[in-house]
């Protein structure tokens, strides 16, 4: 379970996005698939809703070509999932400013 949850959205409301931070995780992308496998849990509205898990500290996370990535604290650890219907309508290239829109 998260130890702080909070959803934020768009001026417009369109989009929403449900923002869980623990204190340590093994993985954030984990987490965030078990997260959206339940997707009741985190989402009145999934559809428009985009999901993101941090923590502080992460013990089992995955790197490149199988590597291990230890997160120590003092470091950010992020997970953003994105539903495809959020940016069927717009360039891949402006993704990070209909992102920050919403943050």
């Amino acid at each position: 379970a998260a130890d702080q949850v909070r959803t934020i959205q768009s001026e417009g409301g369109e989009v929403s996005m449900t923002v869980h931070h623990l204190q340590s995780v093994g993985s954030t992308q984990d987490e965030a698939r078990r997260l959206l496998s339940a997707e009741d849990d985190w989402s009145p509205d999934a559809k428009h809703s985009c999901l993101a898990v941090s923590a502080s500290e992460q013990t089992k996370g995955r790197g490149t070509s199988g590597r291990d990535w230890i997160g120590r604290r003092g470091n950010a650890f992020v997970t953003v999932c994105v539903p495809s219907s959020c940016i069927v309508s717009i360039p891949l290239t402006l993704l990070p400013l209909k992102v920050g829109i919403v943050v």
